[in-house]
């Protein structure tokens, strides 16, 4: 879908790895994400204690695409944890969740940790095929 120029690589290491933030607080796109994943971007990358990963700032959000890009940051590693004043599962998006993907935010975070597994457990598959069947569970 997106064509390696080198660009992602030649960011500074700051911007880089808040790109994925970006996409988590605005249009929610998993090809993008894709590409940022397989460019190296940490899906757990925040600046400092005080700010937010990726996945807290979809989980603000109450959108089926929101709830889509949740599911796959979790598949991808993304940390469900408490971390932050208030927990993830706390915020709007993962408490809604169930009606845009028919299951709670804990069920959702042990499936997902389930099916992370399964395709891990493929020693064959390189990381680049790793983030892409990760992508066909969303």
């Amino acid at each position: 879908m997106f064509e390696d120029t080198g660009l992602l690589k030649a960011l500074p290491e700051y911007h880089r790895h808040r790109t994925l933030q970006s996409v988590a607080d605005t249009n929610f796109s998993i090809g993008i994400a894709k590409y940022l994943l397989k460019g190296g971007v940490l899906v757990n990358y925040k600046r400092s204690g005080s700010h937010n990963t990726a996945l807290r700032y979809a989980a603000k959000r109450d959108t089926a695409d929101a709830a889509k890009f949740m599911k796959f940051l979790l598949l991808c590693g993304a940390n469900s944890g408490n971390t932050g004043k208030r927990k993830i599962g706390d915020q709007k998006g993962a408490k809604n969740i169930s009606k845009h993907l028919g299951m709670s935010w804990d069920e959702l975070v042990a499936e997902t940790a389930k099916q992370r597994e399964q395709v891990l457990s493929q020693k064959d598959l390189s990381p680049d095929e790793v983030i892409e069947q990760l992508a066909s569970l969303v």
